[in-house]
């Protein structure tokens, strides 16, 4: 093989490794199940502890119970959220979208920690139809299981920030959340730059051989 064609070889590794990224295969909605009743008032949610790491892509709402514009909030909790009638504000609010029209998600780029306790909430119209799923409710992420615990407060996502959240036995509120593998590196920098090594290492003895 000539020192052009092994050259040619290399660069094309290398140019590879660099460029090496996982891709969106597993995107996918996490599974809320299929509505099993409704409710108006305020507005509910789920909440879970993530089962490893990903990154939530998209956020919306099913049209089975209502077709008005959504509300949808992501909230980072510090410990599980205690049962109703206590409330907690112990917690950091990681997304919000309001009087969002159609059924297509909004857009979000939201990295979740393997861990981390994650509550959910939407609903659609200034008076909060929920869309409900009987739980707790068995779901997974990435092939992990999970279960979605019922989450909610006592006010209006459309005119009230998320606050004094809360948990208890009983139907979830089905939010859809569109999740993807967190996105890394597949090599780590240092195995990079050893193998562009090894790869003039190995053109240079080359060289010396056709000398």
């Amino acid at each position: 093989m000539s020192i052009l064609t092994r050259t040619a070889h290399a660069l094309a590794f290398v140019a590879t490794v660099f460029t090496m990224a996982p891709t969106a295969a597993n995107a996918a909605l996490i599974d809320v199940g299929s509505q099993t009743g409704t409710f108006t008032g305020h507005t509910r949610g789920f909440w879970f502890t993530a089962p490893t790491d990903f990154t939530i892509t998209g956020l919306g709402l099913p049209t089975d119970a209502s077709t008005e514009n959504f509300d949808v909030a992501v909230l980072l909790l510090n410990a599980t959220p205690p049962t109703f009638s206590s409330t907690t504000n112990n917690f950091t609010l990681l997304h919000l979208s309001r009087d969002i029209a159609g059924s297509a998600l909004v857009t979000t780029d939201i990295d979740i920690q393997a861990g981390d306790i994650i509550g959910v909430l939407g609903s659609r119209g200034s008076n909060s139809t929920n869309s409900y799923r009987s739980g707790p409710y068995l779901s997974s992420i990435l092939g992990f299981d999970v279960t979605l615990s019922r989450f909610g407060m006592q006010f209006d996502l459309r005119s009230t920030n998320p606050q004094n959240v809360w948990t208890e036995s009983g139907a979830i509120s089905r939010v859809l959340m569109n999740i993807e593998p967190t996105q890394t590196n597949d090599v780590p920098e240092p195995a990079i730059l050893g193998l562009l090594g090894l790869g003039l290492l190995g053109l240079a003895a080359t060289r010396r051989r056709k000398v």
